[in-house]
């Protein structure tokens, strides 16, 4: 399946475009979430192996450059969650302020047990999805084509700085379907949780050792210590995706900062 990007900074120029194949054709048709430069989407195919239904997340990035744009390389990182006693259907994905993401879904046993709805998260400065979650567990069995017959309702969510709000179906005892819905909280992993932000408190210059002891002017955190910054090296300016420049350099915190205010939205 191709994967086709188009991107503009000047509304009055032409659209760029580039296309990726990807590993695997997506078995749902979704809207990608964007934030910070990547786009998820999630689907739920069969494993030709074990004949289970799956989850792929697919987390595609794309190197923009240039005024007006161009688009450069495409990559595509899948995520597989799979159960060998389980079917996994009907996924949603969502990404938060800190850059961490949760894929949640309905895993429906093969036992005979009642469904459930479950959720993985992965942090920002993590590459790996946590085990997941229990968000409810129904009370009674259901046949697996009462949840998914309607591919229109999967789920739904509204991040915050660092929580979600995600909503599944479940089961009552008398076999009614209802929907669940859940804050997350998943907390920041291994950074710290400073206010409503995750910091790494070893390099963080506004949480340096602890939450909230900034480092003044002129200084960097090293080592969970406010020292004086060194000379930096000639580097390429930071050009956010709409054009705006900075002083940062293009690959520091700093430009991820700044241009996620000039994401377009």
């Amino acid at each position: 399946m191709l994967f086709y990007f188009y991107a503009f900074k000047d509304p009055t120029k032409p659209l760029v475009k580039n296309t990726k194949t990807l590993a695997s054709q997506p078995f749902w048709r979704m809207q990608p979430a964007y934030r910070f430069g990547k786009f998820y989407f999630t689907d739920d195919p069969t494993d030709a192996a074990t004949g289970r239904v799956k989850i792929e997340t697919h987390r595609l990035t794309a190197e923009l450059s240039g005024s007006p744009v161009k688009v450069g390389t495409l990559s595509d990182e899948v995520f597989t969650f799979k159960k060998a006693g389980a079917d996994l259907r009907m996924s949603g994905v969502l990404i938060e302020e800190t850059g961490g993401f949760i894929v949640w879904y309905a895993e429906f046993p093969t036992s005979g047990a009642a469904p459930e709805a479950r959720y993985r998260v992965m942090y920002g400065n993590e590459t790996q999805f946590r085990d997941s979650a229990l968000l409810r567990a129904s009370d009674k069995k259901l046949d697996q084509s009462s949840f998914v017959s309607d591919k229109e309702i999967g789920g739904a969510a509204e991040p915050g700085k660092v929580g979600f709000w995600i909503t599944h179906f479940y089961t009552t005892s008398a076999g009614t379907k209802l929907q669940v819905v859940g804050k997350i909280e998943p907390g920041c992993g291994t950074l710290a949780l400073c206010g409503s932000t995750c910091a790494d408190l070893s390099t963080d210059i506004a949480h340096c050792g602890k939450c909230d002891r900034a480092c003044g002017a002129g200084k960097v955190c090293h080592a969970g210590a406010c020292r004086s910054a060194p000379s930096p090296p000639p580097c390429d300016k930071c050009v956010c995706i709409d054009g705006f420049t900075t002083n940062a350099c293009s690959e520091s915190a700093a430009c991820v900062h700044i241009c996620r205010g000039h994401e377009p939205h």
